[in-house]
């Protein structure tokens, strides 16, 4: 650890002092400060020229300061995305560098140190608009020190963005790629997840004005992950409500920072079977959490009858299969660390991922039957949790998996470098080899996309067939587009929300699953053996040709 700290206070000091004096960098923070001033004077020119009725009905929204600021503070943004961006790359000026500090460091310490670079030269960005900030909140009736707490947030979700995307980038830190120029284009997810919350954030400060039922949306913690909502938390406990939201969107988002750089310094050739294991236990158990809060939130604001438990369990469910299917790369279910020896009643690749995706799969579900219940003091009843917990993980997790399973069976029967080898007794790992076990990891989430355009393909014949059926006037036409979407396994979780009876939908999903396993077991097999038969007469003809030397001997 003192290793790392170390490491991480050096590189943080290389990067700051690197970008602090150049001029690409204060010209980002002069646009940053042009922006916010820019928003102080529309501000100042609405309250000027707008209606009394207009004013009175925006001062009636509770979160309108809140959405300002938080415009306010998301303008550093226009410094936090080149710089994460280019911090994550080993670029030096115009050229990228295989070594850029010219020492060897520990990986998780350079990731950490960028990251707090990135984030403390967004620090001086807000402390340029503090000015701003302050006649803002002067106007608008808060308290001055909320400036300081927004802050904080901002830079927090900030430190968060530079982690996430240091991890987003893993691809690039391989034997057969580089890491790309400076111009390069490329998704900034945290730029896209900021730019999806400002229209969040807009429905935060409207709706609960109009709908009261709508308020207890405002304290889910998940809004400190973007500076644009982080402000809605503090304003929350500002009224009166409780600070417990912010201090777990704090807590979630500093965790998950740290998760996220953890594994990306995996791809710095890390490889630690410690660190493996953290991401593995510890993710997991943290993601529980995150996943338990939440629904503990929203059962406590909206359940109070059974029938209202067994929608919102169910509901969440479903949301939460989803969101597991992406984590398996992020929590290291599919990775393989440098260990001293094999490791003992373990399962073999990719067996392990598969498994620890089915136990997060009932942990989760496990998380939110307890919260909701504890929550709400409403319970619903076993037998259905357990049913939709199979069933979801039937309809989801399996189906999702079936196009890995074939890659399973290929490298079976097709032994590669991709299981790895043992050389005096430790377990050689690649960045190639990492790459090619990432890449299979995502197949699970690609398999449920593959399902979801099957859904998509039916939605539309079903339109086709009640079009014609309107059109030539057959209306059996119109039932059979309406029977198009009940032969697709995901049919039960519509049954599932409206109460309607799918129980024969479950084994109907496990014939699905069973035969696209099976399937893709024959296939991968196929495969794996074409290949072997193709590699073995491959080196029979290059062993059956004589060298260059024979054949000059043989002509002299």
């Amino acid at each position: 650890m003192v290793v790392i700290l170390r490491d991480a206070a050096a590189v943080f000091w290389v990067e700051y002092r690197r970008y602090v004096r150049t001029r690409r960098y204060w010209a980002l923070a002069l646009t940053a400060l042009a922006l916010g001033a820019l928003m102080c004077v529309a501000v100042a020119a609405l309250a000027a020229t707008a209606p009394r009725v207009v004013l009175a009905s925006v001062r009636a929204m509770p979160f309108l300061p809140a959405y300002l600021l938080g415009w306010l503070a998301a303008f550093s943004l226009t410094v936090q995305a080149p710089l994460a961006f280019r911090m994550v790359q080993d670029v030096y000026k115009t050229r990228p560098l295989s070594d850029l500090y010219l020492t060897e460091l520990h990986p998780l310490g350079v990731v950490l140190g960028r990251a707090a670079a990135t984030t403390a030269l967004t620090g001086l960005v807000l402390m340029l608009l503090t000015p701003a900030a302050l006649w803002l909140l002067s106007v608008l009736g808060a308290p001055l020190w909320g400036w300081a707490a927004i802050a904080c947030m901002t830079l927090g979700a900030h430190c968060f963005g530079a982690c996430l995307e240091a991890f987003s980038m893993r691809e690039y830190y391989s034997d057969q790629a580089q890491p790309p120029a400076a111009n390069t284009r490329r998704t900034n997810w945290y730029t896209t997840l900021v730019t999806l919350t400002a229209l969040a954030g807009l429905a935060l400060t409207a709706l609960p004005a109009v709908f009261a039922q709508l308020f207890p949306l405002t304290g889910l913690p998940l809004w400190a992950f973007s500076p644009i909502t982080a402000p809605v938390l503090l304003y929350r406990g500002l009224l009166g409500e409780g600070w417990r939201p912010m201090l777990w969107g704090l807590l979630f988002t500093l965790g998950f920072g740290l998760w996220a750089a953890v594994a990306a310094a995996q791809w710095r050739d890390w490889w630690s079977d410690t660190a493996y294991r953290a991401l593995r236990w510890g993710g997991t158990a943290f993601w529980t959490v995150f996943v338990g809060v939440h629904a503990a939130v929203l059962a406590e604001a909206y359940v109070d009858d059974v029938a209202r438990a067994e929608r919102w369990l169910f509901g969440l469910l479903t949301l939460t299969t989803l969101l597991n299917l992406t984590l398996a790369p992020l929590l290291g279910y599919y990775g393989i660390a440098r260990r001293p020896r094999p490791l003992r009643r373990a399962l073999s690749y990719p067996w392990g991922g598969i498994v620890w995706q089915w136990a997060l799969h009932g942990l989760t579900a496990g998380a939110l039957y307890l919260s909701i219940g504890l929550a709400s003091g409403v319970w619903v009843a076993p037998a259905k949790l357990l049913f939709w917990t199979v069933y979801l993980w039937i309809a989801f997790v399996l189906l999702g998996q079936a196009i890995l399973i074939w890659t399973l069976a290929y490298y079976r029967a097709h032994p590669t470098h991709l299981q790895g080898d043992y050389v005096h007794g430790y377990f050689i790992n690649t960045r190639a080899h990492r790459v090619a076990l990432d890449n299979m990891a995502q197949l699970a989430s690609y398999g449920v996309m593959i399902v979801l355009a099957g859904l998509g393909l039916l939605i539309g014949v079903g339109w086709v067939f009640r079009l014609s059926a309107r059109l030539l006037a057959m209306p059996a036409l119109g039932a059979l587009g309406d029977w198009a979407l009940r032969i697709h396994p995901w049919w039960g979780v519509y049954g599932g929300w409206t109460g309607v009876d799918s129980l024969w939908y479950l084994p109907y999903a496990a014939l699905w699953a069973i035969g696209l396993w099976v399937w893709g077991w024959r296939v991968g097999v196929r495969r794996g053996f074409e290949a072997t038969q193709s590699l073995a007469q491959w080196r029979e003809r290059v062993d059956g040709e004589p060298t260059q030397a024979e054949t000059r001997q043989t002509v002299a």
